[in-house]
């Protein structure tokens, strides 16, 4: 599927780039904050790490939530799950990059 997906990518870029260069040539990707600020593999390991822990810990207390009907623990867990939820948001990786509507429009794009 990977390689399925990579060749769909390359021939939509291949047709943005031939109709409206100076939006999606490689030259001007390449100057765009999105390109600039890439996270470095060694970053994204590492925050991919640390999403699985919590993953797993928040795997972990709801199979325990399951086991433990008390009123206070429920609490507590419900506390806890807010806060690895949060944490999870904030290792989300980077974000592709947006476009304004009008470079998809004519004259650039015909079917």
């Amino acid at each position: 599927y990977a390689a399925r997906d990579a060749w769909v990518a390359a021939a939509i870029i291949e047709r943005l780039q031939e109709g409206n260069e100076e939006v999606f040539g490689a030259d001007s990707l390449m100057q765009m904050d999105f390109m600039q600020n890439q996270t470095t593999m060694k970053d994204m390991d590492k925050r991919v790490r640390e999403k699985k822990i919590l993953k797993d810990e928040l795997k972990a207390l709801k199979n325990n939530q399951r086991d433990d009907s008390s009123v206070r623990s429920k609490k507590q867990d419900e506390e806890r799950k807010r806060e690895l939820y949060e944490l999870m948001s904030k290792l989300k990786g980077d974000q592709p990059p947006t476009f304004p509507e009008d470079v998809f429009k004519l004259p650039f794009y015909t079917i």
